[in-house]
């Protein structure tokens, strides 16, 4: 009995074999059991007091508690922004940069921030911002959301202290992003207290789990968009995530134009950096038939002739998809927009079988690359069910062998 058969593979790929160009769309960075801190200190003229004993005190405690292989910069901003201690383990550096601080001038906070995670962002091991204002950013060239950008997708971590009148929404929004907190407090006394519970909150959620965790973080062009890790939603990108198990893990991305869709791996010591692209959506599909050489059209556009060699391996059998996906002889139609398509078949015989010798078929493209097997023996036009193999079997309507176009002679 003759049949008309279609099989369809999709294979997820890791992305270390990305389904487009040669571009990989994650990278890893490290991120050993070391953090580098930056402090930032506001030295508006608002400060002026005992606020700003009080802030510097905090500041100071803050250094005690440090990790001894931990480092630390200074910097502090006003009408300008300025590294007063660079980076360094030095405990007493740190203490005469804090104590020497003096206040006098406004507050652009943003640009400090920008500065401070600028210094950071290239350090290996965990990056921290961790910043003290006491008024609304003034004169800054850079904004809270801008940063907030930068934070969670460079992976560092931003942690603030609001003094009294603050932009409480923008700044712990900003915090958040990065996995941070923002504490606000009306008391300058507040503040000794404070700087050494945000260090030890650090340590007790990331820093301490730096040597056995990975993390990832997930971007995308344009940004803004739903994230999901394990189908599990994560906002919107730039997203962060910290202290995970290492092994892999499934991200995606939702475009307007389709869901954009990776396994990455997470490694332990690392972060994975993702960065996911609207241009990039679209399916590579390899096409196959038998008879061979058929003419293939995709949504009623022609997109070429079946390869006379056979895959490999059997349709059915264990593999054919990677054998079909690897075999270069095969026609193959790249970036097909994901969702859902009709492929149309006609086969070119060696002599007239008859006009009904074709096959179509709707098929759900949602995985980077996709195999498509077809065997055009049959009716097309007949009803066809799928089974849990992914084999179109016909149901209803009559069989019909291409020789009965022979019978009227």
């Amino acid at each position: 009995m003759h049949r008309m058969l279609w099989m369809i593979g999709a294979m997820l790929l890791l992305c270390g074999e990305p389904a487009w160009s040669n571009e990989n769309p994650y990278r890893l960075r490290p991120e050993p059991a070391v953090s580098a801190i930056v402090l930032v200190i506001d030295c508006s003229g608002s400060m002026r007091g005992q606020a700003f004993e009080d802030a510097k005190a905090g500041a100071m405690r803050f250094v005690e508690e440090m990790h001894a292989s931990d480092v630390a910069a200074v910097v502090a901003f006003s009408d300008e922004v300025k590294e007063v201690q660079g980076m360094t383990g030095d405990r007493e550096a740190l203490r005469r940069a804090i104590s020497g601080l003096r206040a006098g001038g406004r507050t652009k906070l943003y640009d400090a921030i920008a500065r401070s995670i600028l210094r950071i962002m290239n350090w290996e091991g965990g990056r921290i911002v961790v910043f003290l204002t006491d008024g609304r950013d003034t004169g800054s060239r850079y904004t809270a959301e801008e940063l907030r950008k930068i934070g969670a997708s460079e992976g560092l971590f931003v942690y603030g202290i609001g003094l009294g009148d603050v932009d409480q929404d923008a700044l712990s929004a900003l915090s958040a992003a990065t996995g941070g907190t923002f504490e606000v407090t009306e008391q300058s006394s507040d503040l000794p207290d404070l700087y050494p519970r945000i260090l030890a909150e650090y340590y007790r959620k990331y820093g301490d789990l730096l040597s056995r965790s990975g993390a990832l973080s997930v971007r995308s062009l344009p940004d803004g968009r739903k994230v999901l890790v394990n189908a599990r939603e994560e906002g919107f990108s730039p997203a962060k995530l910290d202290a995970l198990t290492p092994g892999m893990y499934r991200v995606q991305v939702f475009f307007e134009n389709g869901t954009w869709a990776c396994e990455v791996p997470v490694k332990q010591g690392q972060r994975t950096v993702v960065d996911a692209r609207a241009s990039h959506l679209g399916a590579t599909i390899v096409i196959a038939s038998l008879p061979s050489n058929a003419t293939v059209f995709l949504d009623e556009t022609y997109v070429g002739v079946t390869a006379i060699a056979q895959i490999p391996v059997g349709a059915g059998e264990q593999g054919w998809e990677q054998a079909a996906l690897g075999d270069t002889r095969q026609l193959r139609v790249a970036r097909v927009p994901y969702g859902v398509h009709r492929l149309k078949f006609r086969a070119i015989p060696d002599f007239d079988f008859g006009s009904e010798q074709e096959f179509e078929v709707e098929i759900q493209v949602a995985d980077p690359q996709v195999a498509v097997y077809v065997e055009i023996l049959g009716t097309a036009r007949s009803p066809y069910t799928l089974d849990s193999a992914g084999t179109a079997r016909i149901v209803g309507g009559a069989k019909r062998s291409p020789f009965d176009e022979l019978d009227d002679f």
